[in-house]
This record gives structure tokens, sequence and C-alpha cells, in this order.
């Protein structure tokens, strides 16, 4: 993964846990890790694996792929206790007339 890359996911987790209302403090604790490590993940200094993006988006109760790639569809997703995933919005089109 370049670094580009880990900091554009970086800021998708940043984004993510603010609209959440966490602070790094508290997204660490959830994660039970350091909120240094938190910072070091959000700035894109420190790398990640595919299972800890995962772990995260389970914590942030989104789709790992909004973290991943950015991918707005999957923003109203729920991870259930299982690991599936749903679709717990609405879709952005208007109603048919």
């Amino acid at each position: 993964m370049n670094k580009q890359m880990q900091q554009d996911i970086g800021n998708r987790i940043q984004t993510t846990r603010k609209s959440k209302g966490l602070n790094q403090k508290a997204l660490a604790d959830l994660l039970q890790c350091s909120q240094p490590e938190i910072s070091n993940i959000e700035s894109g200094k420190r790398g990640f694996t595919e299972e800890s993006i995962k772990k995260i988006a389970t914590v942030l109760k989104c789709d790992p792929q909004v973290l991943m790639k950015g991918d707005s569809t999957a923003t109203n997703t729920t991870t259930t206790s299982s690991g599936a995933t749903t679709n717990t919005g609405s879709s952005n089109s208007a109603p048919a007339a």
C-alpha cells in the first residue's frame, strides 16, 4: 500500500470517526490500542492490514469499503455480531411518481 493510499484511508477513518462523535481516545479504547496509534493511522504514518480496516469498520459501524475506497453507497450499512453486513438506509434516488 502506497503512502497516498494510507493517507486517503486515514482521512476516511478520521471523517467516519468524527461523524460518529468519537475522539481518537474513544476509538482507541474500543479497538484496544493506544491513541497515538490511531493518530498515526489517521495521518497515514502507520500502515495497516485489510483485517485491521475490517476491525475499525466494525467498531465504527460502517462498511469496510467506505474506509478503503470511499464508497459512499455503503455508508448506511451495519455489521451484525455474526459479521453479516446489512443495508439500514434508503437509497438516494427519488421515489417514482
